[in-house]
């Protein structure tokens, strides 16, 4: 069998710019009908690659992911080698709305709210982001239980209230195997300990 961990791995090596891959079969169509020699082999194998950057949205260049796909068929048996086929990741944006109580004074409200738009867009950031600070895996489910334990980490912060994922109340977003999130609009209503609320938005 495909040992798809292993291409995983032989990519990630491939090239120092790479911070992550992940191989992953893609079936044929129901239907299909297969002309090609080499594609009769087996289903088409992607390895999604994301270059080692700290931008919002990492550019995974044409070159990057030429090398790293040489690197790879060079390494693996020939009869899998016609079959890869390298990509940038699918960013999948997430809207996160947050309401937070914090302790600070209410003409420092704004700053804060402003200060943890900002810290949660860097959260949703591909490769730096996190709760680990190690960026998100391929497909790893964004969940509203680690924005709120990384909330929690925040300076000033005494308690989260509620938090929605792209609309969805304490929800989760699941990804698909090529897919890595992205920070989309960052809402924060936060409550000034014994005063009232501001709201900060931030757009990623």
């Amino acid at each position: 069998a495909v040992q798809l961990g292993d291409l995983g791995t032989l990519a990630a090596a491939a090239d120092q710019r790479v911070a992550k891959a992940r191989a992953f079969e893609v079936p044929a169509p129901a239907g299909t009908v297969t002309v090609d020699a080499a594609a009769a082999t087996g289903p088409r194998i992607v390895i999604a690659v994301v270059a080692l950057a700290a931008d919002p949205r990492p550019v995974t260049s044409p070159a990057l992911r030429q090398r790293v796909a040489d690197g790879v068929k060079r390494r693996c048996l020939a009869p899998l080698a016609s079959r890869i086929e390298v990509l940038p990741p699918d960013f999948v944006a997430v809207d996160i709305s947050v309401q937070v109580a914090i302790d600070a004074a209410q003409d420092q409200v704004l700053a804060v709210q402003q200060a943890l738009a900002t810290a949660l867009a860097g959260f949703l950031q591909p490769v730096f982001g996190g709760l680990l600070g190690a960026g998100w895996d391929f497909g790893e489910t964004v969940t509203a239980s680690a924005v709120s334990q990384f909330l929690q980490r925040q300076i000033g912060v005494l308690a989260v209230l509620a938090i929605s994922l792209n609309g969805v109340q304490g929800g989760k977003l699941a990804l698909a195997a090529g897919q890595l999130p992205v920070a989309g609009v960052m809402a924060v209503l936060a409550y000034a300990h014994g005063g009232s609320a501001g709201e900060a938005r931030s757009v990623v």
